[in-house]
């Protein structure tokens, strides 16, 4: 199951900002065979296999964030219990730019995102116990300068 944000779902055009197409080429080429597994469906750029487990906007959690006033919370602790219904025995784990992109006002704190990042690992372990859980590091970014999220290189390790 590929988890996390908008770098896992690959919702834009051409979904190419997603690591799920280039992962499955990879895989296909070394001789493997799989499924991803999840509730969302749309291929990553060149990518076969809809199924994921990305979300765009979401952070970490468990926090209150929301993309409008009737959205549910917007964050992957708060739906853990729904996306691990598809059961899978993999989980690739890429979140946390959402929790570290400073905003005017921001609803979480960033300095807070590893410890999350943690926790949930520890929930992902309590409701599927036998799953294995690959966490990813963050991507560079090269729209900001480092200096604004301060917390980035702490979340990495």
């Amino acid at each position: 199951m590929p988890l996390g944000d908008s770098l896992t779902s690959g919702n834009y055009p051409g979904r190419a900002h997603s690591y799920r197409g280039y992962l499955e080429t990879l895989l296909h080429e070394a001789g493997y065979t799989f499924d991803f597994v999840g509730t969302q469906a749309y291929a990553a750029h060149d990518g076969s296999d809809p199924d994921n487990e990305g979300h765009s906007g979401y952070t970490i959690g468990p926090d209150q964030v929301r993309f409008c006033d009737v959205c549910s919370t917007a964050n992957l602790y708060d739906h853990l219990e729904e996306y691990l219904q598809t059961e899978p025995d993999i989980i690739l784990l890429l979140i946390g730019i959402n929790d570290l992109v400073p905003t005017d006002e921001p609803s979480i704190d960033p300095a807070k995102a590893p410890d999350k990042l943690a926790n949930l690992v520890r929930r992902i372990q309590e409701l599927r116990p036998e799953v294995y859980i690959f966490v990813a590091s963050l991507a560079p970014i090269n729209y900001m300068d480092s200096a604004d999220l301060p917390y980035y290189d702490e979340l990495n390790q």
